[in-house]
């Protein structure tokens, strides 16, 4: 988990970008990352989009939480 004086020292010495590339590159490749890093590449099911496998879900999960917290 991210602490505030960690969210700062991040907001000073960060790398600095602005929307467009944060919209379009660095979300995009830190998803796709995640996604690698779970193997959750290609567990979506177009046919089915709810997914009923709750150890899916949990992983789903666990890697929203860890991008949300790394970003």
């Amino acid at each position: 988990m991210i602490f505030f004086i960690e969210v700062l020292d991040r907001a000073h010495t960060g790398h600095i970008c602005d929307l467009k590339e944060w919209n379009v590159k660095i979300i995009p490749s830190k998803t796709k990352e995640k996604l690698e890093e779970y193997g959750l590449k290609s567990a979506r099911n177009e046919e089915n989009p709810i997914n009923n496998d709750n150890g899916l879900v949990d992983e789903f999960w666990r890697a929203g939480f860890e991008l949300a917290t790394m970003l």
